[in-house]
């Protein structure tokens, strides 16, 4: 799926194979430009890493999931949403790779702000979230 987004090809083939062995076949729209991505440098390394963030779909209407890829690199990090006024709509630590966000009660459409915050409680990057 990644080597189809790097290429942006918009039409993948998903082949699922569950313990039954059973094929369920499907075909899925990507949409690429929907898709936040963030890459942060992890520091303290011998050699350059990053980890890539990843936030969709944009605009939402009910939900948002960020995969951080690497949630043994941000386990200490956060995510918060926040509203055009600079209110905090949503704020939590990264628990597992994906996170789901239930964005249906933060207060109706418009455009937020979703930061990406270290450890120490620096914003690492910031993007925008349209809620429709």
């Amino acid at each position: 799926l990644d080597t189809c987004i790097s290429k942006k090809i918009d039409t993948v083939r998903l082949v699922i194979t569950d313990t039954i062995k059973k094929i369920i076949s499907d075909t899925v729209k990507i949409a690429v430009s929907d898709t936040l991505i963030i890459k942060i440098k992890s520091t303290g390394f011998q050699e350059d890493k990053y980890n890539t963030f990843l936030i969709y779909p944009n605009p939402t209407n009910t939900f948002v999931i960020i995969d951080c890829a690497n949630i043994n690199e941000v386990g200490n990090y956060t995510y918060t949403i926040t509203n055009s006024l600079g209110q905090e709509k949503v704020s939590s630590k990264f628990t597992s790779r994906y996170q789901q966000i239930d964005i249906s009660g933060i207060g109706g459409a418009g455009l937020y702000i979703i930061s990406i915050r270290d450890n120490n409680n620096n914003v690492i990057e910031t993007r925008k979230l349209l809620i429709q």
